[in-house]
């Protein structure tokens, strides 16, 4: 089964996918509907990776079944719809407890955590592609869209820079971003630094505060705290200026990519795996094989 998140081209890579490795797509353009458009969004929008994996596995073993079963039996609602995220955030055991106090008998309760977590699913690859950033909010939106925390995950966006980037002793580099500001990146003994800034040097006046630097290579992750604090400049967008942003710098001897992302997009299992090579995780593996620099294509299995 291969799940793929490419936006701009769902249907032709979709069928382009099907048709090189002779697998089913799980989701592309051609397979939407509410329920999936929504679980899916779930699932690369938060932060618990259990559960993330969880409704791959549903979905890829039985479908949008167990949750057409929880809908039937529980009522179709909203609440519903949240209780069976919190049925898949834990063990099958756990759902079975969860559903037995709802006073279901235990045949029902039964059928619906064998169509929640399946057994025998088959192996499934997760695509990733670059897309433009602005796509990613959509995760967050439908998945988030209904309860608890819509507002604490509504800034899961970025803005992306693709320029070269000096990684030499004591360098210095200069980003123009489309929005007027600069982001600076700098090597010293110390390690590596990231502010924002109205001219190429470091003005003092930061129009977005840069909490944390991490830097992404060959040797894997690293990250640097940064100690900024914010300017009383005037923004035109006092909502973006508030976040504590993530510079991530993707880096390899052909190309790099300067990222900057909101923490509810960094902390997300589809940050993690697009930005950070899937630190942090562990029922998500690359497949480094696939890997064709740091603005292709990855693919990671899932257990």
């Amino acid at each position: 089964m291969i799940i793929c998140t490419s936006y701009l081209f769902f249907d032709i890579l979709g069928c382009f996918l099907e048709e090189k490795s002779g697998r089913k797509t799980l989701f592309d353009g051609g397979s939407q509907s509410d329920k999936r458009a929504y679980f899916v969004s779930r699932a690369l929008a938060t932060t618990d990776e259990d559960l993330s994996a969880n409704i791959f596995n549903m979905l890829c073993g039985s479908g949008d079944k167990g949750v057409d079963l929880c809908l039937s039996t529980l009522g179709e609602t909203e609440e519903t719809v949240l209780f069976t995220v919190s049925l898949l955030s834990g063990s099958k055991a756990e759902a079975g407890e969860k559903l037995l106090k709802k006073g279901l008998s235990e045949e029902r309760v039964h059928e619906i955590t064998g169509l929640l977590f399946p057994e025998n699913v088959p192996p499934a690859k997760f695509v990733l592609t670059p897309e433009l950033p602005w796509i990613y909010r959509w995760f967050s939106l439908i998945g988030f869209g209904i309860g608890e925390g819509e507002d604490k995950h509504k800034n899961f966006i970025a803005d992306v820079i693709l320029e070269p980037l000096d990684f030499s002793k004591n360098s210095r580099t200069a980003f123009e971003t489309e929005y007027g500001y600069y982001v600076i990146i700098e090597k010293n003994g110390d390690g590596y630094y990231a502010c924002t800034s109205e001219t190429e040097e470091p003005s003092g006046k930061q129009p977005l505060c840069i909490e944390k630097l991490i830097i992404v290579d060959d040797n894997g992750c690293e990250e640097y705290v940064q100690n900024n604090e914010l300017s009383a400049a005037d923004d035109p967008d006092p909502e973006k200026r508030a976040i504590p942003w993530t510079a991530v710098v993707q880096y390899d001897e052909q190309e790099s990519t300067l990222s900057l992302i909101s923490p509810s997009l960094r902390d997300s299992v589809f940050g993690r795996m697009l930005y950070l090579d899937g630190k942090g995780l562990t029922r998500y593996k690359a497949e480094p094989e696939y890997y064709n620099g740091v603005n292709g294509i990855l693919v990671y299995s899932i257990n």
